[in-house]
Parts: structure tokens; sequence; C-alpha cells
């Protein structure tokens, strides 16, 4: 079981976000407002907006959980769309 407390990264922007350096845990993902034309990419990676972990479609409302290991960095590519999505990622580390 995980102890630590979980902290927030609050996105409303098109743009590649560093949410964290180094390990951690990737909690959840939550799509508040949906963009249009869009995806979200999940990386963990020190550089890059390369896909490894996942993709949510921007367009789709609701809590994405995934309860995963993050090992160099934690960045989270909304990208550009023709909207921004407005989205909560949950973590710790």
């Amino acid at each position: 079981m995980n102890n630590k407390e979980y902290r927030y990264t609050y996105i409303t922007t098109g743009a590649t976000t560093n949410v964290f350096t180094g390990r951690g845990i990737l909690h959840n993902v939550t799509v508040n407002t949906k963009a249009t034309g869009g995806i979200i990419r999940i990386v963990d990676n020190t550089t890059g907006t390369t896909a490894n972990v996942g993709i949510i479609d921007s367009s789709s409302l609701g809590n994405f959980l995934y309860d995963v290991s993050i090992s160099k960095c934690f960045i989270i590519d909304t990208g550009a769309t023709s909207t921004e999505a407005d989205i909560t990622v949950s973590w710790c580390q």
C-alpha cells in the first residue's frame, strides 16, 4: 500500500508539462473539460513527447486510473488542440 500523499497538477493549456522528475507513481488523469481535435500523451522519459505509458482522447470526459510507476521523468503532453483540454493529474513521489 502506498503511504504517500497524492499531489496534483492542473493543466489547461496545449503544452508539454514536466510533472515531476525521478521516480514516482501516476495515479489518475481526469479530463474535466473535453477538447476537440487532440490527444493527451503520457510519457515516462527525460525528454520528448512519444507516449510510452498511455494515450487519452482529449474529447473523452472522465477519470482514467493508472496506478503505475514512473521511473525517469513524468511528462504530460496535451499538444495543440482546437480547444484546450482541462485536465487534473494525480500523482505521488
